[in-house]
């Protein structure tokens, strides 16, 4: 595990406030402080400071910012150019250097320090009864999928291409001594797991391949472990992958596979690579996953079984960045981070930091979104200092614009609070009613019990009454911690 830092502001609160880059030159974020008016007058005055890549900057003076009544209009707009460790405005007396922005502009002397907002609930702790999905010691052990399956095995390309059948996949574990260990496999579509000749898991269900979807504890005695997995077909595509680790999700120590492919060494990961396949078997009237209780030679005859060896050499690799401090950065096409967990009423807390991408425009810039229950997006942008739409930070996605732009610059943690009301149905499952989100971005109430009529662009499917936290994959290296759900009682 590795720290990457977004910007260098993130190394000291100074200049974290001033969003200076990883090369220490760039300067960004908010500013307070005073305006003497030609009257002679004086009141406080707020400034955003933007970078727009290449030596540009905006900068935009407010009476106010991160409140309400949001602001008809600036103060004052101003266009910046980098002067060495400046910013300097040809339509102003005015410039901005590390600890201070000072002088003449059209509507007065402007005297500003950096000033920093903090989200008030940034860092709270998951209360008793909520569930971690990203934080603690949880690791990516929350999280569905954390890493690009390694040795997917194609059984229609291997076997057959059949529709409602099974077939097995069978291989041997080695220990030195008796200990559990933790068992991590996904398949399409369904999976019944043997451990010498016991069945110890069955998911009989049509699903695409997932890899590490099934987490199951095995009890390893000394010696050879035979692992048998019967998968099961409904149709289009068939495949499974598993692997094997210690039961904190580490390598396991001393653990080998009977078969594995020559030439190549033990995966990290524990990705069983090899496997003897038997199969497609089938049954007359029987659907694939109604064969989960059918059994076949590989089970009570497993030597007079036709076995054929498969192998897929392609080892895994991470889709999302575990940090040294508890926190997971999105990997480019990683896929969205998906929570085992479900939820339906409750309360939902997630911290977020956007990159430094001081040259990328609009829905370019970090973007992101967090799918409550899969389904409903609030967005992830870098929208600092700007209108606050329903595409922009914390929108709900062509549902609703945020009441203000609470977005801090990039670089910076945030925080969403959400109190939602999941969608009712009754017993024909139909719709009764809507989810509803409540929705504080910072600390501050930015939609208002605001009713959800449909599922929002990129919605994992139809409305539910319980489904998981979604982090939308965008292609940028947002980073997520502390993210927890407590459910309503």
């Amino acid at each position: 595990m590795r720290t990457r830092q977004h910007c260098f502001g993130l190394l000291m609160p100074v200049l974290l406030a001033l969003g200076i880059s990883s090369q220490g030159k760039d300067i960004m974020g908010d500013w307070r402080g005073s305006l003497k008016t030609p009257d002679g007058a004086t009141r406080t005055v707020y400034a955003q400071v933007i970078n727009w890549g290449k030596g540009e900057y905006q900068a935009t003076v407010l009476e106010n910012i991160y409140s309400q009544p949001v602001p008809e209009k600036p103060l004052l707009v101003l266009r910046g150019k980098r002067d060495g460790r400046r910013v300097t405005f040809a339509d102003a007396q005015a410039a901005i250097t590390a600890t201070a922005f000072r002088g003449a502009t059209a509507i007065g002397e402007l005297d500003l320090q950096p000033y920093r907002w903090v989200s008030p609930t940034l860092g709270l702790a998951a209360p008793t009864g909520a569930e971690v999905i990203i934080g603690g010691d949880k690791g990516l052990s929350g999280l569905r999928a954390p890493r690009r399956a390694g040795g997917v095995i194609d059984l229609n390309k291997n076997l057959a291409k059949v529709t409602n059948c099974a077939a097995y996949l069978r291989n041997s574990l080695f220990v030195d001594a008796p200990c559990q260990a933790l068992l991590r496999c996904g398949s399409d579509d369904g999976i019944v797991i043997f451990l010498n000749g016991e069945k110890v898991y069955e998911k009989a269900v049509p699903r695409p391949l997932t890899a590490d979807e099934d987490r199951v504890e095995l009890s390893l005695r000394a010696g050879e472990n035979v692992l048998m997995l019967k998968v099961l077909q409904g149709g289009g595509d068939w495949s499974a992958q598993a692997r094997v680790l210690d039961v904190r999700g580490r390598p396991l120590a001393g653990l080998r596979y009977r078969l594995q492919p020559e030439g190549v060494p033990m995966p990290a990961d524990g990705a069983i690579l090899a496997w003897e396949a038997s199969g497609p078997y089938t049954q007359a009237g029987k659907s694939g996953m109604a064969l989960a209780g059918h059994a076949f030679a590989p089970e009570n005859d497993p030597a007079g079984a036709t076995w054929k060896l498969v192998e897929n050499r392609q080892p895994g690799g991470d889709r999302w960045k575990l940090l040294d401090d508890g926190s997971i950065e999105m990997l480019p096409k990683g896929g969205s981070m998906v929570s085992n967990y479900e939820f339906g009423d409750g309360t939902l807390h997630v911290e977020f930091c956007t990159p430094c991408m001081f040259e990328a425009r609009g829905q370019g810039r970090g973007n992101s979104g967090v799918y409550l229950q899969g389904r409903y997006e609030i967005q992830i942008l870098d929208s600092y200092a700007l209108a606050g739409k329903d595409n922009e930070c914390g929108g709900i996605y062509q549902l609703g614009a945020p009441l203000v732009n609470m977005c801090l610059p990039p670089g910076q943690w945030q925080t969403y609070d959400v109190e939602f009301i999941a969608p009712r149905f009754d017993a024909a499952g139909n719709k009764t009613a809507n989810a509803i989100a409540t929705v504080r971005h910072n600390g501050v109430l930015i939609h208002d019990r605001l009713e959800l009529p449909k599922a929002t662009g990129g919605a994992m499917g139809k409305e539910v009454a319980k489904g998981p936290l979604s982090l939308q994959d965008h292609g940028n290296p947002v980073q997520f911690r502390n993210v927890w759900f407590l459910p309503k009682p």
